[in-house]
């Protein structure tokens, strides 16, 4: 679950590096379908993007399938496949869907435990990606 617009990750489709035009990551043919939707020069606008897994309406494992397929859409999706202190996480939930789902719900439950910022004690940003100018 989850999308991302072109401009977050054509760099790595188009001039990712001096050795590599493209981010040696990532599957051929997944950097082809990128490309069909996000071409050089055409991502100004921000509009175009793909779902982050091929099941984009389903809440299931395959996210961590296709990252270990070449298939993560984000340098960050590919980084949790690739760094060795993530790998074996992302090999556990790609063969497992229930171990995923178990963690996932444990996590859920933590994260319901965090405090509210409000006003007084932390910003509320007009904008998410954007802290608020000086008052």
């Amino acid at each position: 679950m989850g999308f991302s617009h072109c401009s977050s990750f054509n760099r790595r489709l188009y001039k990712f590096s001096d050795e590599n035009f493209i981010d040696p990551t990532l599957d051929a043919g997944f950097a082809e379908q990128l490309k069909s939707v996000c071409p050089l020069g055409k991502n100004e606008m921000n509009i175009a993007g793909v779902f982050l897994d091929d099941t984009g309406f389903k809440f299931d494992n395959n996210y961590y399938a296709n990252l270990i397929e070449g298939k993560g859409v984000l340098t960050s999706d590919a980084s949790l496949y690739f760094d060795p202190r993530t790998t074996e996480i992302v090999e556990q939930y790609a063969c497992n869907q229930q171990a995923f789902f178990d963690q996932f719900s444990k996590s859920m439950v933590k994260m319901s435990t965090i405090g509210i910022k409000t006003e007084a004690n932390g910003e509320i940003r007009t904008n998410c990606h954007i802290v608020n100018p000086p008052e």
